[in-house]
């Protein structure tokens, strides 16, 4: 049987099958013996080599990091995000790898678009003889590229695992240096009891991670070891700084992190110490304050040590008064500030959520003048009665107190010194019923006097507990100074006596 005007069918038939068996035994088979491992081993390494030039002329645009922190308002708190350039392994590297996978995706796709465009053009030859004889060949480049497809994915999957083995051990060790100087910037801060304290107006808050000011005027308000470095990070504005405030002190600008104001010096350097003065209006806080100051001033000097003022002590807008004092004894430093909550605020429920600052207050002294005492008030004259304040200081512990209960305010690891002022006038106006010197004795003493409630809630509330006696003109040998001392003690900074303590 023929075709008309051609071979006979059962000769194509023939030279097709005999053509095909040496296509398959002379070309194919060998080329799957050989060319396909050979191309497996090219996909392997132009995958690695793809990759590895991916990353080594950067695989991925580096983002820029936010950079909207600059030179502060003072009067607004400083939010944002560090203006700084992240560690490579904290997140550009995820970046890179994914940039590099996809260059090998993409080398892929353009092979297998050329063997599809190789197809095309063998359907295009013009004889059908043609066709059949090229047609058997295109198995080839297909095998070929499913070799090279294998080998690429199997060498990106092998690097990726050696890669990424080697960048997540470099990132545990990474994070591992980060928590160890983290750790030992909190030891350090904790044993030196420092901190910072903004003693503006209107603010007076407390921070241990204060804002630091880059030389170029950027704002880094996270300033510690992280995602942009272990021992120091790179400013977007160029400048390298440390990763700790601690480090950053000697050499930047700290700010606080609540108004944006600059801190004192000393501020997370030196221990720290913050004592508030609390008590009715009239109870003499202000007097008391400042022979206290006056008498740590006395004790300071005489050891050989130095007191400066720091703070202006003008009040605030709520009548909150701030006096910082930064002194030094031998090789210690340490900045003391003495807050006077105005006794008016007490009074007031509203008013005295004006009062958050004392939720940062280490030690406390409550100023009581024993004529308001209810039990001692009803003993007065009629004609020396209205010359007396009439604010029971059980009322207004029970006030203070109260507040900061309800701030959620350990107060078990807060100290208070309970301080029976005008102890003078108890010998003119009350004689006999001046409380036995030391501490049990004035216990004694107001709870025999009416204040049984105050004394038990003053034992409940807080970690340790001190009385002491003072007198209205602020003679230090009545202690003026022995309970601002003691306080300043349980927080960490030692202060020397100019005389012996009548506590």
């Amino acid at each position: 049987m023929t075709r008309p005007g051609g071979p006979p069918i059962g000769y194509v038939i023939v030279v097709s099958i005999a053509y095909l068996s040496v296509l398959t035994f002379l070309l194919i088979i060998p080329a799957v013996l050989v060319l396909i491992p050979i191309a497996a081993a090219v996909g392997a390494l132009g995958a690695v080599g793809i990759a590895v030039a991916s990353l080594a002329v950067g695989a991925a645009e580096r983002a820029v990091p936010a950079d909207d922190a600059s030179t502060p308002d003072p009067a607004r708190r400083i939010e944002g995000v560090d203006p700084a350039w992240p560690h490579y392994l904290a997140g550009q590297a995820v970046h890179d790898a994914t940039a590099a996978g996809r260059a090998v995706l993409n080398a892929a796709v353009g092979m297998w678009r050329g063997i599809r465009s190789l197809r095309d053009r063998s359907a295009n030859v013009a004889t059908m003889t043609a066709q059949l004889l090229l047609r058997p060949l295109m198995v080839l480049p297909y095998l070929a590229g499913a070799a090279v497809s294998l080998g690429a994915g199997a060498g990106a999957l092998v690097g990726s695992i050696v890669a990424g083995g080697a960048a997540g051990m470099l990132w545990v060790l990474r994070r591992a240096g980060v928590e160890l100087v983290r750790l030992v910037d909190r030891a350090q801060v904790w044993r030196a009891g420092a901190g910072a304290t903004c003693t503006a107006q209107g603010c007076f808050g407390f921070t241990q991670l204060p804002a630091v000011e880059c030389r170029c005027g950027r704002l880094h308000i996270g300033l510690r070891p992280g995602r942009y470095g272990v021992f120091r990070r790179q400013c977007t504005g160029g400048e390298i700084i440390p990763s700790t405030v601690a480090r950053a002190v000697p050499s930047l600008l700290l700010r606080c992190p609540l108004c944006g104001r600059q801190l004192l010096p000393g501020a997370m350097l030196d221990t720290d110490v913050r004592v508030a003065v609390i008590g009715a209006s009239g109870a003499g806080k202000t007097s008391f304050a400042g022979a206290a100051l006056d008498a740590v001033r006395a004790g300071v000097v005489g050891a050989g040590g130095a007191l400066a003022a720091l703070g202006s002590g003008q009040p605030d807008d709520g009548g909150a008064r701030c006096t910082s004092v930064r002194i030094t004894t031998g090789r210690r430093r340490g900045t003391l500030h003495l807050f006077d909550a105005p006794g008016q605020v007490l009074d007031d429920q509203l008013q005295r959520t004006r009062l958050y600052y004392l939720r940062h207050a280490q030690g406390f002294v409550l100023v009581i003048d024993p004529v308001a005492m209810p039990w001692l008030a009803g003993r007065l004259h009629d004609s020396l009665r209205g010359n007396w304040p009439t604010v029971d200081p059980e009322l207004t512990y029970r006030a203070v107190i109260g507040q900061l209960l309800d701030s959620r305010v350990e107060l078990r690891r807060r100290s208070l010194a309970i301080v029976v002022n005008k102890a003078d006038l108890l010998e003119t106006s009350f004689d006999g019923r001046s409380p036995a010197p030391g501490s049990e004795g004035i216990r004694r003493w107001l709870s025999a006097h009416g204040q049984d409630n105050l004394v038990q809630a003053a034992d409940r509330d807080f970690g340790n507990v001190r009385y002491f006696l003072a007198t209205s003109a602020g003679d230090e040998s009545a202690s003026a100074g022995a309970a601002l001392r003691w306080l300043a003690g349980r927080s960490g900074l030692r202060l020397p006596a100019a005389v012996p303590d009548a506590a």
